[in-house]
């Protein structure tokens, strides 16, 4: 009951999802942040939610696991390569996602402390900050 959902970013079905957000009467748990810098997002977010139908290089996903925030994500290939196979969901069934997120509140929090452990070796290998790391390499040559 106290879960809030933040979405990030700007693209062209904002509208569309205000409107339901607003036909389901959902305005003070769903939150449209905008364009926000990327390190201003991680420090309060809990578990990043990805129910993604395709992703080129899902960056945030890596983002996220760079800051340490566990991910829940689509079973596609491109999440594949990243996180174990128990934190991938299919977008088929999305009777699956709301079983997760419906646990109650002690439950949750210990799915998302078992989905942080499984990811602890993702989060180690795949760290990185594309400022910092995109600075770094072009100031090497």
């Amino acid at each position: 009951d106290q879960a809030r959902l933040y979405l990030y970013g700007v693209g062209p079905d904002e509208q569309l999802l205000r409107k339901i957000v607003d036909d389901e009467k959902l305005a003070n748990r769903v939150y449209f942040m905008g364009w926000v810098e990327s390190d201003d997002i991680w420090p309060d977010i809990d578990l990043l939610l990805m129910p993604s139908l395709h992703e080129g290089a899902p960056n945030a996903v890596l983002e996220a696991l760079s800051h340490g925030v566990p991910v829940l994500a689509s079973d596609i290939p491109e999440h594949v390569e990243i996180l174990p196979q128990e934190d991938l969901l299919s977008t088929d069934q999305p009777e699956k996602w709301v079983k997760v997120l419906s646990q109650n509140e002690s439950i949750l929090i210990k799915e998302i402390a078992k989905i942080a452990s499984r990811q602890t070796v993702s989060c180690e290998k795949l760290n990185f900050n594309w400022e910092n790391d995109f600075v770094e390499l072009v100031s090497k040559k």
